[in-house]
């Protein structure tokens, strides 16, 4: 993970497609729950 401005960028366990400029969340497992930890648009 690194960030710089604006801008991160984030190492993913599974490989996905995405277009870009598309919107994207991402989402983590907390407490046996699924939690909203960042949302953003693809570069």
């Amino acid at each position: 993970v690194s960030v710089k401005g604006e801008t991160n960028t984030l190492k993913l366990v599974r490989p996905v497609c995405a277009q870009e400029k598309s919107r994207v969340a991402v989402s983590r497992k907390i407490g046996g729950r699924w939690r909203l930890i960042g949302y953003g648009i693809i570069k």
